[in-house]
């Protein structure tokens, strides 16, 4: 199960609520391959949510759209694949109306094959 955590009321060392914070932390699974487009790699990640209602487990699937250039997008497109489990830090960022996460730092939580 992929988890999801959202950071919204961060505060600085005054105290005073943070209102221009950027970032994200996601868990999930690749969807598909990752494609390599003008040296950014970009990949699907999929990640699921488990609430419980009326005494029942609801589970809600989310998909992220991720990309990463540079060494970061060399070592992914080496090494992950459909079906990788990674954990994805970095910040949300949107380019033509599309919503997407920049990935800063990429761990891979697949076991090696």
């Amino acid at each position: 199960m992929g988890r999801v955590v959202s950071l919204t009321s961060l505060k600085n060392s005054r105290g005073k609520i943070m209102n221009n914070f950027n970032f994200s932390i996601i868990e999930g699974n690749l969807v598909k391959d990752p494609t390599m487009t003008d040296n950014v790699l970009s990949f699907m990640l999929g990640s699921t949510t488990e609430t419980k209602k009326e005494n029942q487990v609801v589970t809600t699937v989310n998909s992220f759209e991720i990309r990463c250039e540079d060494r970061l997008a060399e070592v992914c497109e080496k090494y992950l694949k459909t079906g990788s489990k990674v954990l994805v830090s970095g910040k949300l960022e949107l380019d033509n109306g599309s919503l997407y996460i920049m990935a800063k730092e990429i761990n891979f939580l697949s076991p090696k094959p």
